[in-house]
């Protein structure tokens, strides 16, 4: 009966380990440093710096939209008629998302000429 009730303790111990969810990753897309490292966001940093007219006035956000981390194409474009599109890690357009109910927003990414004063 002993011999069960470690078996079963060691289970249980064993289980509880392995069942964690390491959230300190998953937050940013397994990724140290997104605007590098997600290809396809990086992709549309480059496409960018492409067109000098509105480089300067990009900027991406990242938060967090129902536990999962999301990315905002944003701008401070003066002469722009502007849509900022939302992206899962992915690179996944999002929609019907409220932007309200994104938290922890913080910018990510802006060019270091940056007109946008954030």
């Amino acid at each position: 009966m002993r011999n069960l009730i470690r078996i079963f303790l060691v289970t249980l111990i064993t289980l509880g380990y392995t069942s964690c969810e390491d959230t300190s990753k998953s937050s940013t897309c397994d990724v140290a440093n997104p605007a590098e490292d997600l290809s396809w966001l990086k992709t549309m940093i480059e496409s960018w710096e492409a067109n000098s007219t509105i480089y300067t006035y990009q900027y991406v956000l990242q938060g967090t939209y129902l536990g999962q981390t999301v990315f905002i194409a944003a701008n401070c474009c003066p002469f722009c008629d502007s849509y900022f599109p939302i992206f899962n890690c992915e690179g996944e357009g999002l929609e019907g998302v409220i932007f309200q109910d994104i938290k922890n927003l913080k910018t990510i990414w802006k060019p270091d000429d940056s007109q946008c004063t954030l």
